[in-house]
């Protein structure tokens, strides 16, 4: 689950530097996300989006967070959300799901779903599958309702995510780190932690992959995707299943 430190980023780093350029920002509420683990994540696999909308059930206008005890709120519901109340079995959960958020229509959740097949990482007949995960996402701050966050959220948020990055690959000390996010989104945070980047010619949806030293004895093996949705999924898992494989 997400760390206490994680929650001082969240509030220390990015909430009050949000509030100062709110005036910059479309006056549209703002929903938020730390990282989630499941109870039976073994370093196996984390997988990281761009961001999300619609995490809490409130949301936030970015004017009303220079009031502390709304600050305070937000930072406590995000926090909460990921240690006290959703577990990761809610993709498996809402897998198929008739009202709300319907997991098997995300193509998200199939490339992951079926690359824990593919590395035989959990039986996915099993409900607990997401549990064998870590999740989280490279922008903390996101419109609630729609949409990736503009260009403006995401540079007024960018040295706060990319201390949360860091502390999450120190946390969790993944041995594979999937970034669905394209390199475009991705670079910011792999310059941060000097990744060595490599690219294969043939490769159409790996966009880059090779390595990241936490410390010396720890070293991360990653890929960067494109987002799978409207791609074809089995050559896209396909890839991908490769560079974890032979690394």
């Amino acid at each position: 689950m997400a760390t206490i430190q994680e929650r001082e980023i969240l509030a220390t780093k990015i909430i009050p530097v949000i509030w100062a350029s709110h005036a910059r920002l479309p006056k549209a509420d703002l929903t938020a996300f730390l990282s989630m683990t499941g109870h039976l994540y073994k370093g196996d696999l984390m997988v990281i989006g761009r961001a999300l909308n619609g995490w809490l059930e409130h949301g936030f206008l970015p004017a009303d967070l220079n009031d502390s005890k709304n600050a305070d709120t937000f930072v406590d519901e995000v926090y909460k959300s990921v240690t006290e109340g959703y577990r990761m079995e809610w993709v498996s959960e809402h897998w198929g799901a008739a009202t709300k958020y319907n997991t098997r229509r995300s193509a998200f959740w199939r490339v992951i779903r079926t690359l824990i097949s593919s590395l035989q990482i959990a039986d996915v007949n099993s409900p607990e599958w997401p549990s064998y995960l870590v999740w989280s996402n490279l922008y903390k701050v996101a419109p609630k309702n729609e949409g990736n966050p503009n260009s403006t959220l995401r540079n007024l948020q960018l040295p706060g995510c990319l201390d949360l990055f860091r502390l999450e690959l120190i946390t969790y000390k993944p041995k594979r780190l999937l970034f669905l996010t394209g390199m475009d989104w991705a670079s910011p945070f792999l310059n941060a932690v000097n990744a060595q980047i490599r690219k294969n010619a043939s490769f159409r949806y790996v966009e880059g992959f090779g390595q990241i030293s936490i410390t010396e004895e720890i070293v991360v093996q990653f890929a960067v995707a494109s987002h799978p949705q409207g791609k074809p999924e089995s050559p896209w898992i396909k890839e991908v299943t490769t560079v974890f494989e032979s690394s």
